[in-house]
């Protein structure tokens, strides 16, 4: 199995909360948030147990534990648009009382 394990400095600016995308006004507005920007394979436990593509934000502190700064994508796939800036998306997962809901997630990412 092809393991796939990279970590770059980026700004990330997420284009939509819960599924629900930015209008052309409040995309003006949204911050970055800088971090440590990993894409792994993740070893799959899905019906075809297949790897899938994890991508995921974190602090850039030293060598301890880093906290997720955003929650991570699954099935994340990556545009490059120019030199230093990439378009991910994938599927971002939120947990309620009882309930999974996924819901489509883009993130802009500007690489340092």
């Amino acid at each position: 199995m092809l393991y796939i394990h990279t970590v770059m400095k980026a700004m990330i600016a997420y284009l939509s909360i819960a599924g629900i995308r930015f209008s052309p006004d409040e995309l003006t507005s949204v911050s970055s948030i800088q971090g440590e920007l990993v894409m792994k394979e993740w070893p799959g436990h899905d019906t075809f147990h297949s790897p899938i593509r994890l991508a995921r934000l974190r602090s850039r502190r030293g060598h301890a534990l880093r906290p997720e700064l955003l929650p991570p994508l699954f099935g994340a796939q990556v545009l490059r648009i120019t030199g230093t800036q990439l378009l991910i998306c994938g599927i971002e997962n939120f947990v309620g009382k009882q309930q999974i809901r996924e819901a489509a997630q883009t993130w802009m990412a500007k690489l340092s």
